[in-house]
């Protein structure tokens, strides 16, 4: 299944953290020049630098902002001293002198200086000046290259970065001699341009409800729609089943959600409804049983498909295999290549996760011995990372302590994390383990179908649906928590994932499951690059097309092409022919507009149909009422989902077939370029709209008013 980003980015991290010594960028949000003098001196002794700065920006954002620096480096290249200002920060439009004040001992060797900016705006910088104590204890000025700017070649006494010798050129900032100036009769002007403005922990709880035009954040525009279109109109209930983990349906935001089946009778053992599901009142658990039981872990397709055909083909060369099992046949060395890939994988992650654990640890330690029992924010960790730019042993801990804090990856969910690594070697890769011991059915037999529970709700390992139900369906009227995309939508769960791949028979007795039953949308956040036995999925597929429901599929975190390689489930067949016009395939987007795509995201010009949300998602959490910032195609696919249940709700008269239309055809377009992975490991740059089918991003404004024109057509 396709896991939510805080699992996905832990993996992505581990690699990233084993290396991230090394990497050099040249694209970032901010920017600095720098000089540098040798030191040398017997005993302690203080410094001054002065300099005169102006800044120009937008005064409601607190990111742009400017600095004077200082950098003492001892002979062992370790740092004596380090300010940016960073506590202090200068943002005032108006000349002004400020000044760093310091102090130098025997280890000095050499003293950095310069200035820093941030983000979007104009800084000028004049006038520096470097003093230093002289023996009778006064600050004396000393010589420094081209303090006051006056000389047309600034690169030749000053250089862009933090070091010299070692320049660093980023584009989102030009480097200019400007004829405003506070001394002389220049300055240096530094102008940022086209950095994404950072959002605060609050505006990330909503952003993706923002339009792009008012808000300059490329939302869906929710907002805007509740504001112009739905205010004084009132939809009709619609049931959209999410095809999933098991639910907290006792949570604050969604308890009041929650799909309630009238025609059963709670508790009593009959099949009151007549459909098959004994005591169904909220749904349908097909990974349980009626004794209580319920399946934590499940197998990868590949351990499936591997212990299925292992007996009859391993060993065996494409020559030996008779052309009725051809087909079979490829399957297995697929999955096989596949299975073995992922038993390295575990086993790498594991312990890659465990050293990550370790530097966390020992990190903390170093900083308790710097200021014991600081509560260690990001800033300060940045800080650090620059103070100990040469030791590359610290800046190893630093990272991996920063991303701890970022993605809240404390010491008792890494603890988590690797119990669930030791499992999955236990599980989901072992090729003996009877995944169907507890709901007892024929695993080779579509037909039979009434196994499983209606107990929906339940702590699993990976608390994956509630996240996703929140983002869709979460209580507008309660002013708490999140907003969904409607009161109107009533929430089906139907459990058929656990931590590892859905089974292809659970995912089309599932879907059928939710037609049966009156859901018009259903969700599938969730996908895997095999399928056993996809046959039995597209019939399902087929049978929802008939009963005219729509159905809307996370695209896959892999950042991958899902045209080269394919993610099930799908709506193409054999031949590349899309054979039902009911599915919608999503893929994420990110709130910052130069990295639109969401960098985990799948891709395909034919395989994805639009992209949605799927970055910083703040949403419903398993738990005593709690909520989490998560991310994934898993939460994109939601967004679709409740945009098309506003369609339904508020236009019930249009097909499956027209809301699928209607949401390709109303997306918001972004002329802009993104990188994208190749199949190669390579890396391009092409524009965001040939990442998909429609090219554009949802949005619930626009699909609305395309849905009001095509409803008013059709009556």
């Amino acid at each position: 299944m396709a896991k939510i980003t805080k699992l996905f980015v832990l993996i992505v991290l581990i690699y990233q953290y084993q290396g991230v010594a090394q990497t050099k960028k040249v694209s970032r949000n901010w920017a600095s020049f720098v000089q540098s003098i040798e030191i040398k001196t017997d005993k302690k002794t203080k410094f001054k630098l002065q300099g005169w700065v102006k800044v120009i920006g937008n005064e409601k954002d607190p990111n742009v902002k400017a600095g004077l620096w200082v950098r003492v480096d001892t002979k062992n290249n370790e740092t004596a001293f380090f300010d940016n200002m960073s506590d202090r920060p200068i943002t005032d439009n108006i000349w002004q002198q400020y000044e760093i004040v310091g102090e130098l001992d025997q280890k000095a060797d050499k003293l950095n200086f310069g200035g820093i900016v941030h983000y979007n705006g104009t800084f000028y910088f004049d006038d520096f000046k470097l003093y230093l104590e002289d023996e009778n204890g006064n600050l004396k000025q000393v010589n420094i290259e081209n303090g006051g700017f006056e000389k047309d070649d600034f690169s030749n006494s000053w250089y862009k970065g933090i070091r010299i010798n070692n320049e660093v050129v980023i584009k989102e900032f030009e480097y200019n001699l400007s004829a405003d100036h506070k001394e002389g009769e220049q300055s240096i002007k530094i102008t940022g341009r086209n950095i994404p403005k950072r959002l605060s922990k609050e505006q990330l709880k909503t952003w993706y409800h923002k339009d792009y035009i008012n808000d300059s954040v490329p939302g869906i525009s929710l907002e805007k729609a509740y504001n112009k279109i739905l205010k004084s109109k009132k939809g009709k209930e619609i049931i959209v089943a999410v095809l999933d983990t098991k639910l907290d349906i006792h949570h604050e935001d969604l308890k009041n959600q929650i799909w309630y089946n009238k025609n059963e009778i709670p508790n009593n053992g009959i099949d009151d409804d007549k459909n098959g599901y004994i005591d169904d009142i909220n749904g349908w658990d097909f990974l349980s049983n009626t004794s209580g039981s319920f399946v934590s872990y499940a197998p990868l397709e590949s351990t499936r498909i591997v212990k299925k055909y292992i007996a009859l083909f391993s060993g065996k060369k494409n020559n030996q295999i008779p052309n009725d099992q051809i087909k079979a046949y490829q399957l297995y060395t697929s999955a096989f290549l596949k299975w073995k890939n992922d038993i390295a994988e575990n086993k790498e992650t594991l312990k890659n996760m465990k050293l990550w654990k370790l530097a966390v640890v020992n990190c903390k330690s170093f900083l308790d011995s710097i200021s014991p029992k600081k509560e260690y924010k990001i800033v300060d960790i940045d800080s650090l990372l620059t103070v100990y730019k040469k030791d590359s042993v610290i800046q190893h801990m630093l990272y991996g302590y920063r991303n701890s804090i970022e993605y809240e990856l404390t010491e008792s969910y890494m603890d988590k994390y690797i119990k669930d690594l030791n499992k999955e070697k236990e599980i989901t890769l072992n090729l003996n383990y009877n995944e169907r011991e507890i709901s007892g059915d024929d695993i080779n037999n579509i037909g039979d179908y009434t196994y499983g529970s209606p107990i929906v709700d339940g702590d699993v390992p990976f608390h994956h649906s509630t996240a996703v139900s929140g983002t869709l369906g979460a209580n507008r009227a309660n002013d708490i928590g999140i907003q969904g995309f409607s009161n109107q939508i009533k929430i089906m769960p139907v459990v058929m994932v656990a931590s590892g791949d859905e089974h292809d028979k659970d995912v089309a007795l599932a879907i059928r499951y939710a037609v049966d039953n009156g859901a018009k949308i259903i969700n599938m956040s969730w996908g895997k690059t095999l399928s056993s036995n996809e046959e039995w999925v597209n019939d399902a597929i087929k049978y929802a097309a008939d009963k005219d429901v729509l159905l809307i599929k996370a695209g896959g975190n892999n950042n991958t092409n899902n045209d080269i390689i394919k993610y099930y489930l799908n709506d193409y067949d054999d031949t590349e022919k899309e054979f039902v016009d009911n599915l919608i395939v999503v893929g994420a987007s990110s709130w910052n507009i130069q990295n639109l795509k969401a960098n985990f995201s799948n891709y395909g010009k034919k395989h994805i149909d639009v992209f949605a949300p799927g970055v910083d998602m703040y949403t419903t959490e398993y738990g005593t009422d709690k909520y989490t910032t998560t991310g994934g195609t898993s939460l994109a696919s939601p967004v679709v989902s409740g945009i098309a249940a506003l369609i339904r709700s508020y236009y019930p008269k249009l097909s499956a077939k027209q809301v699928k239309k209607i949401l390709l055809d109303s997306g918001s377009s972004f002329d802009v370029k993104v990188e994208i992975k190749q199949e190669d490991g390579t890396k391009k740059i092409v524009a965001f709209s040939e990442l998909s089918k429609s090219g554009k991003i949802v949005n619930a404004y626009n699909a609305l008013l395309l849905a009001e024109k095509i409803s008013n057509q059709t009556n």
